[in-house]
């Protein structure tokens, strides 16, 4: 059964860049999931996400 989750993308600092709630099976696809979802939904987001983030923290909703 699909779950949601919270990826959480960090800069160094520990500052959160973006939150993106996903709806998947697998919580190591959830990245890819909301990556795909900032590039559609904001390109100039997107790639701010891709040069900035340090960490990325899957988390259950």
């Amino acid at each position: 059964m699909a779950q949601n989750w919270l990826v959480n993308f960090s800069d160094k600092q520990g500052n959160k860049i973006a939150v993106v709630q996903v709806n998947c099976y697998q919580a190591p696809r959830a990245v890819s999931i909301a990556m795909g979802m900032l590039k559609k939904r904001d390109a100039e987001k997107h790639e701010l996400v891709l040069r900035q983030s340090f960490s990325i923290l899957v988390e259950d909703a």
